[in-house]
Order: structure tokens, then sequence, then C-alpha cells
């Protein structure tokens, strides 16, 4: 994909930027929006963080954010460190969304079975009257409930 432009004369004006360049840099760019800290932080500090965290050097990963379109090409060592920390980001998404989803799905097996139990306390008033609730609840059938006759 390293095609060579060939000026008007024949001659090699320069290669053209290779795919690995752009996908490097999106990769970059992926994880320093991941490392920013908010509105405090700078876009900077945040990518001369993730160079450090993924082992690149702050200068090299400076050149892909700020000179990308005049690299020609990515070295292969950080082109690997990039790869690595951006696929563990993605695994780690991946995993919390997945405990999101279970955790969703746990709360509304546990809202169905509240529901249905309300619904079936709710009949069960329709058909035995209001008594059927004070009957119902765990502290009419406790030792310690009040007794039901009346006040002298």
């Amino acid at each position: 994909m390293s095609d060579t432009i060939h000026s008007a004369r024949g001659k090699s004006a320069g290669r053209r930027m290779t795919s690995a360049v752009a996908h490097g840099r999106k990769m970059l760019i992926d994880l320093v929006v991941a490392n920013h800290r908010g509105p405090a932080d700078t876009w900077t500090a945040a990518r001369d963080r993730t160079a450090k965290q993924i082992g690149i050097e702050r200068t090299y990963a400076a050149r892909m954010w700020n000179r990308w379109s005049e690299m020609k090409d990515v070295s292969g060592e950080a082109l690997m460190r990039l790869s690595a920390a951006y696929v563990a980001m993605c695994q780690r998404s991946e995993a919390a969304e997945a405990r999101q989803i279970a955790e969703g799905e746990r709360i509304a097996r546990e809202t169905a079975d509240e529901i249905m139990a309300a619904t079936a306390l709710s009949r069960r008033t329709e058909r035995m009257g209001p008594m059927a609730t004070v009957a119902a609840t765990p502290m009419a059938s406790s030792p310690h409930a009040p007794s039901a006759r009346p006040l002298p």
C-alpha cells in the first residue's frame, strides 16, 4: 500500500502514508480517549501517559498524534504495542459490558418475581377480602404481633 507518487517529470516525489500509520493513529487516539481524565486533564498529558503505559516513546506518540500525515510508516514495535494495548482495552470493555448485561438480567428476574408475588397477593385480596392482606403479612402470624381484640 505504500505506492510511490510520481511527479510530472517522472521522478519520484515521495511515498504515500501506509494504512498502518492510519490504523496506528486510530488505536492511539482511542487509547488516549480512554485515558483522558476529564476537563482538568489535557490531551497532551493523556497522550504522554498512554505512551508511557504501553511502552512507546513519548516523542513517537506525539509524532503519530501531530504529524501522522507526514509519516510514511510506523515502527513495528510501536504498532505491536499499540495493538496489544488496544486489544486489552477492548477486552476490558467487553467484559464490563457482559457484567452489566448479566446484572440487568438478574434485576429483571428479581423484579419479575416481585411483580408476580404482588399480583398474586392482590388477587388473593380480591378473593378473600381485606382481612386476607392482614393474614398474609408476616407480622400477623408472628407471636409478637398485637392481638386483634378491641381496646377497652
